[in-house]
């Protein structure tokens, strides 16, 4: 178990259950911390609703942001939370970067694609004109689906930036078409911006859901949960004492995917 309160902390949705809550339910149940909380905001950015009231603590807090790639948004928020819950807190990445998720929208595409090697997978990101976390993010995940599924064809666009997702169904090669929002919660924008950017109900492309409370995202939380306590650790050893320590077995470097070794 890891000690001190783990932190989720994503936009709140009209889902019931809402994923993040899901997500939360997991975890206690798998005894990753003392403590699993939850704290959500709306698109008006005000001040995140907890909850339970938070006090300021002595002991670690641990936030893992539930959204794809860090935005303006997501900034602000987690500004609040730190000055909320003290000192000890710590901050993990944005879960969307977990190459778990790779695999999460591979399934939600699969859902509605009978023939992936005649079909055009369409990932739909929000982008960003200043952050490029969110650019690289669904690119990342755009080349991994190139490289293992049977996609014909792999292409991405945004809502914030071109290219641009009302022009998405012009550049596609297919005539089998499914769009999948690369979002970890329902929200305003999957459910009625980019549906009526991409002209959904002129047919021609299925649109998937998010990733929502897939179980592959609470796994890849989890992962990160543990890989951070871990550096954590690592780090809080003082530079001294690592060096008298006798060598330890020398480990190969693995690959920043998570896919194994490298050569």
């Amino acid at each position: 178990m890891t000690p001190g309160t783990l932190l989720l902390v994503g936009r709140q949705t009209a889902a019931s259950p809402q994923p993040i809550q899901t997500h939360a339910r997991r975890l206690r149940d798998r005894n990753i911390a003392d403590t699993v909380r939850v704290e959500t905001y709306d698109e008006t950015w005000d001040d995140p609703v907890a909850d339970t009231a938070p006090e300021r603590v002595d002991e670690p807090v641990l936030v893992v942001p539930l959204t794809v790639a860090y935005t303006n948004e997501t900034r602000h928020v987690i500004s609040s939370i730190a000055r909320r819950w003290g000192d000890a807190v710590s901050l993990c990445d944005p879960i969307g970067h977990s190459p778990a998720l790779t695999d999460v929208i591979a399934e939600r595409a699969d859902e509605h694609a009978d023939r992936p090697d005649e079909t055009s997978l369409l990932l739909v990101g929000l982008g960003s004109g200043s952050l490029s976390d969110q650019r690289r993010t669904v690119q990342y995940h755009e080349q991994r689906l190139r490289d293992r599924t049977a996609y014909d064809e792999v292409r991405s666009c945004y809502v914030l930036q071109d290219p641009v997702v009302e022009c998405a169904r012009y550049h596609v090669s297919n005539e089998a078409v499914v769009a999948v929002p690369v979002f970890v919660s329902p929200s305003p924008v999957t459910e009625e911006t980019i549906p009526e950017r991409l002209d959904i109900d002129r047919g021609g492309i299925d649109y998937a859901a998010p990733i929502g409370a897939h179980e592959r995202l609470t796994d890849a939380i989890h992962a990160d949960v543990v890989r951070h306590r871990a550096l954590e650790q690592l780090s809080a050893v003082p530079s001294a004492d690592r060096v008298s320590r006798p060598p330890a077995v020398r480990t190969r470097p693995v690959v920043t995917d998570g896919q194994g070794p490298s050569e």
